[in-house]
Order: C-alpha cells, then structure tokens, then sequence
C-alpha cells in the first residue's frame, strides 16, 4: 500500500544491538509491518552487530545502515532523518528523543516495567513521539504513567508468533539436540561476556544429554573462537532460530522476557539459565511474582542466588552487580548441581512456560495496525 499519488513510505527502523530481545522485536515489527502494507514501504535499516544480523536476514528490501555500535546510533539517525518519513526505533531513548521532535517517531519498549520516574528526564525530545508501545506485561502501563511519556499504548507480546498447542512433551523430540539461546553476548560490562560464556557453556554441556546447539551472534562466535572450539554454535535468522525451537529436545536460554515469550508462544517449556545482565535478574522477579505457582523450580534456584542485586539500581549499577556475582556464583559446583538437578525436575523439564504469557493476537500485528492508521497507510 502506497501513500497519496503511490509514494511509498520511506520508513525507518532501529533496534538496539544489545541481545537477543530488541532485534527480535523488530524482526517481528518489520515482518508484521510488511504484511499490512506490503510493497508500500521502503525500509531503512540502522543498527549493527545482531541486530543488522537478523534484520538483513528478513529477506525484506532495504537500504541498511550500519552503525558501527550503540553510540553513533544518534548521530547517525540525525542524518537520516532527511531520507525519512517516519522512524520506529526499538529500545533507544535518545535516538527516539532526538527524531521525535522533527519527524514522527513511534518507540517499542519490551521493558518498560523498569523504569524509574525520572528515567526519561534527560530526553525531552521524547515528549514528541507519535506512539510509545509497550508489552502489557508487569505492571509496565503504571510504570510508564510515572514517567509522564505521552502517547503510550500496551499491547500484547511483542512476538509474531501465533498461540500453538502446548508441548506434548519430551517423547516426541526423542534423541533431538538441546539447544541453548544465548542471545548477543553483549552485556556492556567489559569482560562481562567471557565470564558468563566459559561458566554456562560448561553447565549446558554437563547437563544435554547430547551436544547440545548453541545459538548466538556471529560477532560473538568470532569473538569466543576459543570458548566456541567444538561447539555447535550457529547465528541463525530469526524463523530459523524458532523453527529450531519447535523441534529441539529442551530450550535453554537466560531469562530474556523476549525468549520467554517466544517459547510461550510455541507452548514449549523453557530450561532457564543464569541472567547475564541485570534486566534478566529483574525479568526472573517478575516472572515469580506474577506466575510464581506456575513455574517450576529452576526460576526458584536462580532467584535465591541472585537475591543480593538490588531490585532498582541504575542500569550501569545494576550490570556490575550481575557481573561481580557471576564471577562467584557461576564456577559454584554446589549451584551447577542444583540447577542441574531443578532442570530434571518434570514439573521444569516438561511443564510448557504459563498460559498467561500466550496471546490470541501478536503484538506485531497490533503495532503494524496501529501504525498504519496513524500514517493513514
């Protein structure tokens, strides 16, 4: 769908390159997005590491920008913004605050339970934004309400992902590999990322009764060669990595809320590993807390050894605890065997992630509908 006179719309879209979570996200906007204007749009692409990894890999046209890291991002949206109509930007407050003001921006926020009230205080341009979207999950519509952001709007998980059957259980998936989703490996704390790798490739080894599959960027396999030699370790596009989830023998992966709810929606049940980085100890928190009864006891074993990170420090603060507490809890032999032994547990093993977490509608979709009536596209 073309704009007045068959214009296309030159739509630009960022993802933060820290993870799995935000270039999913606009893995599954960009998808959703096409469906409902089809070749209506040109599509801009900025961002690097994981996030141009997946996004090139939609197979969807389009010019791509690549950012070099996380700090140019603003510069170079600025200069952009001439080529643009439009912008939607996946978890960058500045870059959004920047654009806002002089062309119209719409904002995805996966986590936006965590924000304190002055958490937007420095970005004034964000008051401009056309649309602020935010997953209806934690309490996140209350939270933002105290950040005075205007034009906020909840909707369903972020996914694309329609609901499917829950998981009939190992017994189909006899003799398939484990596979262990470690994301990006970008936890922004230096040294952050070797600690974690070394320790909970370990774990994922002991435990898989076979060897098992590990996904993660490209940059990071180049990155850990060393730690990578004899692993299967592979940077897949976004559909490759949940086709591989529908057939694997057990799903590892840290507690990123974009994984939980991708393997929420596929009814599968989840293995979690250690958080990486401190919005992972907070995601593990409010999964026990809203769904505690529902889940089995390997959230419990992880939830009792990160209770010392403090539940509302500054990011920065809050990504040098984890790593600091990483650095003991992880060559730990009594928390490999207990965690080892809650992954065993049928009520871990074999219980699909709560029912509550699925949605009868993707909030891709939602986005992509309520993008196209602000545009009239």
């Amino acid at each position: 769908m073309s704009g007045p006179g068959g214009t296309p719309l030159r739509l630009g879209l960022y993802a933060l390159p820290f993870g799995y979570g935000p270039a999913s996200k606009a893995v599954a906007v960009a998808q959703a997005v096409h469906r409902r204007l089809g070749d209506g749009v040109r599509w801009t692409f900025v961002s690097s590491g994981l996030g141009l990894e997946l996004l090139r890999r939609t197979g969807l046209p389009a010019r791509v920008v690549d950012t070099g890291s996380v700090h140019e991002a603003e510069q170079i949206g600025g200069e952009l913004r001439p080529t643009l109509d439009a912008m939607i930007v996946v978890m960058h407050r500045p870059l959004a605050a920047r654009l806002a003001p002089e062309l119209p921006v719409f904002c995805v926020d996966s986590l936006a339970y965590m924000w304190r009230p002055d958490s937007f205080a420095g970005f004034p341009g964000i008051r401009s934004v056309r649309r602020y979207w935010v997953q209806d999950l934690f309490d996140s519509v209350e939270v933002m309400a105290r950040t005075g952001v205007p034009n906020v709007r909840a909707v369903p998980p972020i996914t694309d992902i329609g609901p499917e059957p829950a998981d009939a259980g190992p017994a189909d998936r006899a003799g398939a590999p484990w596979v262990a989703s470690l994301g990006g490996l970008l936890n922004p704390y230096p040294g952050s990322q070797h600690v974690y790798l070394a320790q909970v490739l370990r774990l994922v080894a002991d435990a898989s009764a076979g060897p098992p599959v590990v996904l993660t960027s490209a940059g990071a396999i180049d990155r850990f060669a060393d730690l990578f030699a004899g692993v299967d370790a592979r940077s897949l596009s976004h559909d490759a990595a949940l086709a591989l989830f529908r057939r694997a023998g057990a799903v590892l992966a840290p507690p990123g809320l974009t994984t939980i709810l991708e393997l929420a929606q596929l009814g599968r049940p989840m293995l979690p590993l250690p958080p990486e980085n401190y919005s992972q100890v907070l995601n593990l928190r409010r999964l026990l807390r809203h769904h505690g009864t529902e889940l089995g006891p390997a959230w419990r074993v992880l939830d009792d050894a990160y209770r010392p990170i403090g539940a509302d420090l500054p990011e920065g603060d809050g990504v040098r605890a984890v790593h600091d507490l990483n650095e003991r809890v992880l060559p730990d032999p009594a928390f490999g065997a207990a965690l080892a032994e809650a992954w065993r547990h049928p009520d871990q093993r074999d219980r699909p992630l709560p029912a509550a977490l699925r949605a009868p509608v993707s909030g891709a979709a939602v986005i992509a509908a309520d993008l196209a009536d602000c545009l009239r596209r």
